[in-house]
């Protein structure tokens, strides 16, 4: 699978940032609109065989930035976390790799968790 990071709003400075990163890295970039926040993620990279679990949450949307991880080997997320750095990009508080267990979340619910994870480390 392409190395891809799923772009939440930032659709900003900061994104463009980002944007610019990826290209260099060869990292391929899909940018997702509120209105597939429901789907679920692996949808959003292109696996037409997810099916989206319940997960339990309320919100129906969020306006906070995410990014979401998909397809890095080895050391390219460190590789892109250390450009990323050395870039003097602005953090991204809400950041996730995808996995066999959150794949078929919607973005809605893994933003949930994210957020309940940086509000219990803060």
């Amino acid at each position: 699978m392409t190395p891809t990071i799923l772009f939440y709003n930032l659709n900003n400075s900061k994104g463009k940032q980002i944007k610019l990163l990826c290209m260099r890295l060869k990292i391929r970039i899909r940018q997702v609109e509120p209105a597939d926040y429901t789907l679920p993620v692996g949808k959003l990279l292109g696996l037409d065989d997810i099916t989206l679990t319940e997960t339990g949450t309320s919100e129906t949307d969020f306006t906070d930035e995410m990014l979401v991880f998909s397809g890095f080997t080895g050391g390219m997320l460190d590789h892109f976390l250390n450009e990323y750095k050395k870039m003097r990009i602005p953090k991204t508080a809400l950041k996730a790799i995808i996995t066999e267990h959150n794949i078929s979340w919607s973005s809605i619910a893994l933003h949930a968790e994210l957020q309940k994870e940086h509000d219990a480390m803060s």
